[in-house]
C-alpha cells in the first residue's frame, strides 16, 4: 500500500482543518477528527451538524472536505474515502430535495484519489475521475 504524501503537505495542515471544521461545523466534530475511532461517530454526527440542505453553502461543503483532507493527510485513507462518499451522497440528497443541481466535482475527485491511495485496481480510479469529468462538464453546460 503506498505511503502517505505527508512530506508534500505544508506544516499545520492538519490544525488548519480541525480548526475549519470547529469553526464552520462544531467543536465536538473538529473533536472526532483526532480520536482512534473518532470516524463512525463523525460519519454519524456530520449530516446532523451540516445536513444535505445546506449543501450549496461553501462553508457547510467546507466542513466536509476539511474532514476528508485531515483523513487524506493522516494517510487513514479508508476514513477519508468513507467522509467523501458520505460527502457525495449529501450532495445528490440535496439535488432530489430541491430540485437544484450543485458541484460535485470535489467529493468525486477525492474519492479517485482514495482509490489510488489504496491501491485499488485502476478502473476504480478511472471511474471516479470520470464521474468527476461528467460532473463538472454538467456544470459548466448549466451555465451556457
Amino acid at each position: 500500500m503506498p505511503e502517505a504524501p505527508l512530506d508534500n503537505f505544508p506544516q499545520g495542515v492538519l490544525e488548519r482543518q480541525v480548526e475549519a471544521v470547529r469553526t464552520k461545523g462544531s467543536a465536538e466534530l473538529a473533536g472526532l477528527l483526532g480520536a482512534r475511532d473518532g470516524c463512525d461517530a463523525l460519519l454519524q454526527q456530520l449530516p446532523l451538524v451540516v445536513p444535505s440542505a445546506r449543501m450549496d453553502d461553501r462553508d457547510a461543503q467546507d466542513v466536509w472536505d476539511s474532514c476528508g483532507v485531515f483523513y487524506r493527510v493522516s494517510g487513514r485513507f479508508h476514513e477519508a474515502l468513507a467522509v467523501n462518499v458520505k460527502w457525495y451522497e449529501q450532495c445528490l440528497l440535496y439535488q432530489g430535495l430541491t430540485g437544484r443541481r450543485i458541484h460535485k466535482g470535489t467529493p468525486l475527485l477525492w474519492i479517485s484519489e482514495c482509490h489510488g491511495n489504496l491501491g485499488q485496481p485502476e478502473c476504480n480510479h478511472l471511474r471516479w475521475c470520470a464521474l468527476s469529468g461528467c460532473g463538472i462538464r454538467t456544470v459548466h453546460d448549466d451555465q451556457d
